[in-house]
């Protein structure tokens, strides 16, 4: 039997394995990576297959982990070369030896996943995405009211009068809505004296 043959029937004798692992931050249920592994051991060793990590790189520019496999048949020399990549993240508390060493862990466990098409299964067949959202209240949205222009200042249709310096006609002043003088008087007005009075 070729070894293609031999990852169908793997496939077949793959079972679905359960999200019995909680994420007690988030609250959700989840498969972890040695269950998965565990599954497609057995399901690859029943139909004499084992898949052998070769190696591992680590790209520390990019943050990634990459794993080298082969999949290797009992009854002859044929084998499947595979690799899988994953990103690993240092964070406090848990240095880049420790971060590349759970994603090595996570690697393996997505490449089984991809390689037999093992399917992960909630405690509760109702509850799709494995979490509790029973007490979940979506955020009402914010209603925003629209902004009203400021009330223009209203114009003055009275006489603005004259000017109570040189007896010129007052003109209103479309910036401020206060009347002026229309001659300007307030330019050639010299300014008053400061100090004592004395002249030097």
């Amino acid at each position: 039997m070729s070894i293609s043959k031999k990852l169908l029937e793997a496939q077949k004798l793959a079972t679905e394995v359960e999200k019995a692992a909680k994420n007690g931050h988030h609250n959700y249920f989840y498969a972890t990576a040695d269950s998965i592994v565990a599954c497609g051991k057995q399901a690859l060793n029943a139909s004499g297959l084992s898949l052998v990590n070769t190696g591992y790189y680590v790209d520390r520019e990019k943050s990634t982990v990459k794993g080298t496999f082969w999949l290797l048949d009992s009854d002859g020399d044929e084998k499947i070369e595979l690799s899988a990549e994953m990103p690993f993240v240092p964070s406090n508390g848990r240095p880049d030896d420790k971060a590349v060493s759970a994603s090595l862990t996570e690697l393996r466990g997505y490449l089984m996943l991809g390689l037999l098409q093992i399917e992960r299964v909630n405690n509760d067949p109702l509850d799709v995405a494995g979490r509790d959202d029973t007490a979940f209240q979506p955020q009402q949205r914010q209603q925003y009211q629209e902004r009203q222009a400021p009330p223009r200042q209203q114009e003055m249709t009275d006489d603005p009068g004259t000017c109570r310096d040189c007896g010129a006609p007052n003109k209103i002043s479309q910036k401020t809505g206060r009347p002026y003088c229309s001659d300007k008087c307030w330019e050639t007005r010299q300014p008053a004296g400061a100090g004592n009075g004395r002249r030097f």
